[in-house]
């Protein structure tokens, strides 16, 4: 495994010699009502200051989630996420004044860093306030009073930098109002108006925001918080010695969680339901590290690696019902049942009467391993760790640190993610979970001082050998670290005129474009058939030769003509792939195909003639998705899927859900060297075209998950945060849908297209999604992409791997 050990890893934000470690983070849990606070002596420069810090979200829709503010009886200044939209307040004797972003910010399995720039001296109203999250400026809010736009007046002095109390994870002790988080490296600079650079960077080796040290000076009332002392949370680093009294935080609530090191946590995101269907909302807390409503589950905010040997601990109390904990296949979770769907290895406890571990679940079917009653005193506290070794597909059952039990067949093909669950306990109680952040389990057990196998962690019993903390540090370095490399989109402003669109990393092999303001078709061209030769996803036409429309494929980007896809005063956005250049022959199936394929990234572009043949694909694995048409005949795009099997068929073109014909790949499934094609839609000497995909771990996914009906939809696990996502319904008629992180730059998203349609790009409130840090995350229960029991599946393009992502 590469990438694990020694000082080459800023885990979860860059890998490179040198990089900045930030050690601690501290955990606010808002049941606690906790704080920070202190009071200057003397007064700062009210007109300039910035504030600084990382920040990872634990409970989400909360109205009263305040982490900075300073108030007196008249004037009040305060930052918080309202209802998850960044918030900032500024309140005098004048009036109140405030701006809330039109952009979204929940996703709790990564880091946000967060910039706040008050600067009053400014001429420009929009300038006297710069709010920077990941080092982008926030643009578009929704103002009130204050100046023009919910803006402060020129030279207005604000109530941070007074004499009044300064407080951090609270609004002004209000009852309430307090934040749910993580937060680390608290910076504020008292009598200057910095930028994010001052305190953070780009790494050119993952194209991540990351953090680096502030080496400037602070003020009069400037303080530095890194938390370092656990014993002297409050502690200011700045050498000002404007230290902060604590309420309500304990020595526990200082983390190893890091922007620098980002660990698991419990998946608030993520939608539960009973077994019969029915959702319920289990109540986290301590970080989303334990769960206390019942019933209480949840399954780690991200996967295991496939990968290495993992570790984990769990610490249960006060059950009387059922329970259940260990490793959960995640495509099990959202998608509908197949053959080994919802395999998962767990461990049971049934309290009083029946007191046992140890269990298989494979397709619901539960095999008691070991009785192991003895090892539980009535209804608990009950300790259990988990070590999965991912590669040989063993997994160990521990109760307080002696084995209990071993699991030798895990079905390592799967995407598992620690989980824990109470499904059917009304009884109370608490959960707890330690990924190497909290060895006490909030202060439920006497912590440990065991690391992983890299020196990563805290744990109460030492992982076995070579077993790792579920962290960024420790997951495997991606193979491809920049996606932009093999896919990008672009959005284009058509003037009319022979043009050559820049920008891209790479030379594009197949172009997907689109009239974003027009009921146009779309354009499909490729290297392989030629940049002038054109096809339409829209409809069943056959192939055009269109010498306005692409010219060029260039080394970094493509050249455009007059033609509609660069019209004056339309937009457009053209989705770009690499394959491999120029086409080769392949022999490898019954006809010699002509190929463009990059192997690396899974996908490929394929022209052949003839039906009822079998074709190589040029990739080293077998295609996942095979989007094909046959290039003579007005004959529908025909869709190959894996989740939905070789005896189905989809239809690119129109709404249609998957036909059982089986004639059109032949039953039979792909192999890592060829497809089958069968004799429906074409004849024996037709042409065709392919576009051949399957999934790279970090980088891009072929899927199926279930729809929930819920506003509160679907969370879908990819291991990347999505640039680009496309998703059809498969047992229902359904248009396609396709989403993109430059049509919608910010959560919530909710411009789209629809591939079998010529209609122009839609924007609407009801078809929503977040593409989060590591998945995407439905906003709506629209039919089109999360109906009940509504069976999808998807392809979707990474923006960048999990372990170089912040949030989104």
């Amino acid at each position: 495994m590469s990438g694990l050990t020694g000082n080459n890893i800023l885990g979860g934000a860059s890998a490179q010699t040198g990089a900045y470690d930030i050690a601690n983070s501290l955990m606010f849990d808002q049941n606690d009502t906790p704080k920070l606070d202190r009071t200057p002596s003397s007064t700062g420069d009210r007109k300039t200051w910035t504030w600084s810090a990382w920040l990872k979200r634990s409970s989400l829709d909360d109205p009263n989630d305040w982490f900075f503010s300073s108030a007196d009886s008249s004037e009040r200044q305060s930052i918080a996420f309202y209802n998850d939209q960044f918030y900032f307040e500024h309140t005098n004797s004048s009036g109140s004044g405030f701006l809330l972003s039109n952009r979204y910010f929940r996703d709790v399995s990564a880091w946000y860093h967060i910039v706040v720039v008050w600067d009053t001296t400014q001429a420009t109203d929009s300038d006297r306030v710069k709010i920077y999250i990941n080092g982008e400026q926030l643009a578009g809010f929704t103002g009130g009073a204050g100046g023009t736009g919910g803006y402060p007046t020129l030279n207005q002095q604000g109530e941070i930098n007074n004499t009044s109390g300064v407080y951090i994870g609270n609004l002004v002790s209000y009852s309430g109002y307090n934040y749910d988080g993580y937060m680390s490296e608290v910076n504020f600079v008292d009598g200057q108006a910095l930028t994010p650079s001052d305190f953070a960077k780009t790494n050119l080796s993952t194209n991540q925001w990351v953090a680096k040290k502030y080496v400037g000076s602070y003020g009069t009332n400037g303080f530095y918080l890194n938390f370092d002392d656990s014993s002297s949370i409050g502690n200011d680093s700045s050498g000002n010695g404007n230290n902060f009294a604590t309420t309500n935080l304990v020595a526990a609530d200082v983390k190893t969680d890091t922007p620098t090191n980002n660990f698991a946590t419990l998946n608030s995101v993520s939608p539960k339901k009973n077994e019969d269907g029915t959702s319920y909302t289990p109540t986290y807390r301590n970080g989303n590290l334990m769960s206390t409503n019942p019933p209480m589950s949840g399954e780690s905010s991200f996967p295991i690696p496939k990968t290495g040997k993992w570790y984990a601990e769990f610490y249960i109390t006060g059950t009387s019902g059922s329970l259940a904990a260990g490793i959960r296949n995640l495509e099990g979770l959202y998608s509908p049942s197949r053959t080994s769907d919802f395999a998962s290895y767990r461990i049971y406890a049934y309290t009083p009467n029946t007191a046992f571990v140890g269990g298989k679940d494979i397709n619901n079917v539960d095999t008691q391993l070991v009785n192991l009653s003895s090892y539980y005193n009535g209804g608990g506290p009950y300790e259990i760790q988990y070590a999965y070794d991912a590669d040989n597909g063993i997994l160990k059952y521990f109760v307080s640190g002696v084995l209990v039990a071993t699991e030798s067949s895990v079905d390592t093909s799967h995407q598992y993610a620690f989980f824990m669950s109470s499904t059917w306990n009304t009884a109370g109680g608490t959960w707890c979970v330690n990924f190497g952040q909290d060895s006490t389990m909030h202060g439920n057990v006497t912590g440990g001082s065991y690391t992983d196998a890299n020196g990563y962690g805290q744990f109460k019993y030492a992982p076995p050998a070579d077993h790792l903390a579920l962290c960024t540090a420790n997951i495997p370095d991606p193979a491809i670290a920049l996606p932009k490399e093999h896919f990008d989109t672009t959005l284009v402003s058509g003037n009319g005129s022979n043009r050559s669109i820049t920008g891209l990393n790479f030379q594009p092999d197949f172009l997907w474009g689109k009239s974003r303001t027009n009921t146009l078709n779309y354009y499909l061209t490729d290297s392989v058939r030629g940049v002038n030769s054109q096809l339409y996803s829209d409809t069943s036409g056959s192939q055009g030769s269109e010498s306005v429309i692409y010219t060029a494929f260039n080394s970094d980007g493509f050249s455009l003509g007059t033609g509609d896809m660069n019209t004056s005063g339309q937009n457009y956005v053209n989705w770009a792939w690499k394959a491999g250049g120029t086409a080769v022959s392949n022999g490898d199936g019954s006809v010699t195909s002509s190929v463009s394929a990059n192997p690396s990234a899974g996908f490929s572009a394929v022209t052949w003639t003839n039906n009822n043949v079998t074709v190589g694909h040029g990739l080293s694995k077998a295609p996942e998705l095979i989007i094909m048409k046959n290039r003579e005949a007005a004959a529908s795009w025909l869709v190959y899927s894996e989740p939905v099997g070789n005896a189905h068929t989809l239809f690119l073109n129109t709404t249609d859900q998957q036909d059982a014909g089986s004639g059109y790949f032949n039953s039979t499934s792909p192999t890592a060297s060829v497809f089958s094609v069968g004799t429906t839609g074409g004849t024996l000497t037709d042409d065709f075209v392919a576009y051949c995909f399957h999934s790279v771990e970090n980088y891009s996914m072929v899927g199926l998950y279930r729809g929930n009906g819920d506003a509160n939809g679907i969370y879908v696990y990819t291991g990347f945060k999505p640039q680009w996502l496309m998703v059809k319904q498969i047992n229902s008629t359904r248009d396609w849908i396709m989403y993109d992180n430059k049509r919608s730059e910010f959560n919530v998203m909710d411009d789209y297209l629809h591939p079998n349609l010529n209609n122009a790009g839609t924007t609407s409130g009801g078809v929503n999604v977040d593409f989060l840090s590591n998945g995407f995350k439905w906003r709506s229960a629209n039919t089109a992409i999360n109906v009940a029991s509504g069976n999808y599946i998807y392809l979707a393009f990474a923006e960048s791997p999990f372990k170089y992502s912040n949030g989104r």
